[in-house]
């Protein structure tokens, strides 16, 4: 399990400084990609890059889904987001959820194997990958 978090993290980060579809991997048709760790940090960014082309369908996976943050990195930081009321991180969510329409959210703990193949199999029969 070590190894494919180790190789998740090296291929989000060059996923991270190039666009998808760069390397010359962009498919014809609208892909699903399934990305681990999106709380925050490279795994977010990772999934919010993928989520803005509309060419991806992303599952976005965390341990907890209380813990992600509604907002978009490129637009105001993690301490500016929760020093705003509720009412206007509200509003952020939701224009973050506009902003982002192929992105998914799905809790996934990957060091548990029934919730590796929940979300499998979740992600098979909604879209038939």
């Amino acid at each position: 399990m070590m190894i494919v978090t180790v190789v998740t993290l090296l291929v989000a980060l060059v996923l991270c400084a190039v666009s998808p579809g760069a390397l010359g991997a962009e498919p014809a048709e609208q892909s699903v990609v399934l990305i681990t760790g999106c709380s925050s940090g490279i795994g977010k960014a990772t999934a919010l890059k993928f989520a803005s082309n509309p060419k991806y369908i992303v599952v976005a996976t965390m341990r907890s889904l209380t813990h992600f943050k509604y907002f978009d990195p490129e637009t105001i930081t993690a301490e500016d987001f929760e020093a705003k009321p509720a009412d206007e991180r509200a509003v952020l969510k939701q224009q973050f959820l506009a902003k982002y329409p192929h992105l998914k959210l799905s809790q996934l703990d990957v060091t548990q194997q029934s919730d590796v193949d929940r979300v499998v199999a979740e992600v098979a029969e909604e879209f038939g990958e």
